[in-house]
């Protein structure tokens, strides 16, 4: 299950980034340019401007919800308390250099 919420998560970021990158800008934007304004010409400049904002704020929500509903589905080894960091930190080495004497 975790994999599959991150893979999708994946997958719905990469259409997010493509979302912001079609909207305009100053200038023409990239849906301007690239395609001709073809986009424009069905729709219309402001209701494209608006799919594609609305698109961009459903993929960012849901991408949000993935992340926090990823964090409770992590696979958890073992059952103690504290995190992943702390427990590496803590372990000392095989073989630790003597320390020199004063």
């Amino acid at each position: 299950m975790f994999s599959a919420i991150i893979t999708i998560t994946l997958i719905l970021a990469f259409f997010l980034v493509i979302s912001i990158l079609l909207q305009s800008s100053k200038g023409t934007g990239l849906a301007g340019s690239a395609f001709g304004s073809g986009a424009s010409a069905v729709m219309g400049v402001r209701r494209t401007a608006d799919l594609l904002s609305r698109t961009t704020t459903v993929l960012a929500v849901l991408i949000a919800v993935l992340c926090i509903l990823s964090n409770f589905l992590i696979p958890r080894s073992g059952t103690s308390e504290g995190s992943f960091i702390d427990k590496a930190g803590n372990k000392a080495p095989a073989s630790a250099p003597a320390q020199p004497g004063k």
